[in-house]
């Protein structure tokens, strides 16, 4: 019977996460460089840039973030550990997981609105609230009364870690900025035609 609780458990936990991001156009933030020959010489020289402004927490979250598969599947497995000692997960357990964790993302627009995927494949959707002291991230799925409230630990261009509360849980975990998982299928080359 514990076993199925858990089971379930973390369903409804994938379930729950999901990776956001919106803003994917990329930006150069280092000097660019430019060749000057017109006297004949092939020195490079380097233009100057006004430094590009720091985002503010909102624009660094507006992104496709991506569930850090190691960060996720070791908080599940400490919290499965810490409330059962006797239920320990397996490392058959851990790399499904990391697996459904790899093509799980939100994607946070400037718009206050969100969508993604959980670990458990589901379409999720829905508003999210930056707290003024961007502390609290509070998202609102769309369809569901509840309402997902997540303390953010830190938050730079590369990753984003935060804090998800349930009842006497808390999972805290690492997202980093989306990739799509690469095919593991690999093709024969020397198949015949």
């Amino acid at each position: 019977m514990i076993k199925l609780f858990n089971g379930l458990w973390m369903v409804a936990l994938c379930t729950l996460l999901v990776a956001c991001g919106g803003n994917t156009q990329n930006e150069n933030t280092g000097d660019t460089a430019k060749s000057d020959t017109s006297a004949g010489n092939n020195t490079t020289k380097t233009s100057e840039q006004a430094p590009p402004r720091p985002k503010t927490p909102k624009e660094l979250l507006c992104q496709k973030w991506g569930y850090d598969a190691t960060s996720f599947v070791n908080a599940l497995a400490a919290n499965m550990f810490a409330n059962n000692e006797n239920n320990k997960m397996t490392e058959e357990q851990k790399k499904q997981l990391a697996t459904m964790a790899e093509s799980a993302f939100y994607q946070f627009e400037s718009a206050g609105t969100y969508t993604g995927k959980s670990p458990a494949g589901l379409a999720v959707q829905g508003t999210w609230v930056l707290s003024s002291d961007n502390k609290i991230l509070t998202l609102r799925e769309t369809g569901v009364d509840n309402v997902d409230i997540r303390v953010i630990e830190n938050l730079s261009a590369e990753k984003l870690v935060w804090k998800l509360t349930q009842g006497n849980q808390e999972l805290s975990f690492g997202m980093v900025p989306f990739t799509e998982p690469a095919n593991t299928e690999k093709t024969d080359s020397t198949a015949k035609q």
